[in-house]
């Protein structure tokens, strides 16, 4: 490993099966293998991980070193996210016509925000993404979605619409 790749490397040194835990195929979708729920710091409350692509070793390889990034994330990097959701909030109630919410501050966001699951995921350009699925009072049909690039830091905060960028 080259100085690069070390400086780069995940520090957490347990192996995924000591993090998540075993893990059992999706009763949903050929190939994908989720854990038990475990605490997550980002949301401060237990999800489900669901590894799209189980399958796949050169996958899960990948996707324990994102998680082993994702994971020291906790709720004050929650909290200095909330603009971000509380755009994708404020832009529903503008565009869709979503029903105003008692949001006098970003992170009263959270407020209307249910995590249900995390998904490790490699999208068709290559790179893996940390997504976090929600449910929330403005946006009942599509939901939120929170994406982590690399399973570094919030970059998306959207419907669940398939994208995992934001290309403007």
């Amino acid at each position: 490993m080259n100085f690069i790749q070390q400086l780069f490397a995940p520090k957490d040194k347990r192996s995924m099966a000591e993090i998540v835990g075993p893990l059992k195929t999706s009763p949903d979708y050929k190939g994908w293998y989720e854990s038990e729920p475990l605490q997550i710091p980002y949301t401060d409350q237990p999800l489900k991980i669901v590894f799209t692509q189980g399958d796949d070793a050169v996958f899960m390889a990948e996707a324990e070193g994102i998680l082993k990034r994702f994971l020291p994330l906790t709720s004050e990097n929650r909290l200095r996210d909330s603009k971000k959701v509380e755009r994708y909030y404020q832009a529903c109630v503008t565009e869709l016509g979503a029903s105003p919410l008692n949001i006098k501050q970003a992170s009263d966001v959270w407020n209307f925000v249910t995590p249900t699951a995390l998904f490790i995921e490699k999208h068709l350009n290559g790179n893996y993404y940390v997504c976090i699925s929600c449910t929330c009072e403005w946006e009942k049909t599509h939901g939120l979605q929170l994406v982590f690039r690399a399973g570094k830091k919030l970059t998306r905060a959207s419907a669940h619409d398939g994208q995992y960028e934001d290309w403007n």
